[in-house]
């Protein structure tokens, strides 16, 4: 049985991540999206990111957040140039928020501070217990 969905410990499949460079739609596929209807106009530009795992990663310039096994590809940021990936720990059951850029981030313990979309550091906050 495969899961199509990130659990941590369990088996993802061949499922990775696509990104559009011209409007910023990331999609969890295992084979390339279709390039039909990009809403930035045209076709989509679909850039594989890399495959679904247990870090969590995000783009300092985009502000993408990614669950994968290795570091992404940096390849076709939307901000324009390439993905600034910075890894933010382990994917966990923990929820952060972030006071500064607003994302939320299942994480095992507190992520890193590195790297906010917003510029200087993360201040992240703690939902769950």
């Amino acid at each position: 049985m495969t899961l199509l969905f990130p659990v941590v410990g369990y088996y993802y499949g061949n499922l990775s991540y696509y990104q559009c460079s011209k409007c910023g739609t990331v999609v969890k596929s295992e084979q390339m999206p279709s390039t039909y209807g990009c809403p930035a106009r045209g076709s989509h530009q679909w850039h594989k990111l890399g495959r679904v795992g247990d870090k969590n990663y995000m783009c300092r310039k985009c502000g993408t957040l990614l669950e994968c096994d290795s570091y992404p590809s940096t390849y076709g940021c939307p901000a324009s140039g390439s993905h600034q990936w910075h890894q933010l720990g382990k994917v966990g059951n923990s929820v952060y928020q972030c006071r500064k850029c607003g994302v939320f981030v299942n994480n095992e313990r507190t992520p890193s501070t590195y790297g906010c979309p917003q510029g200087g550091s993360h201040q992240w906050h703690k939902l769950t217990r």
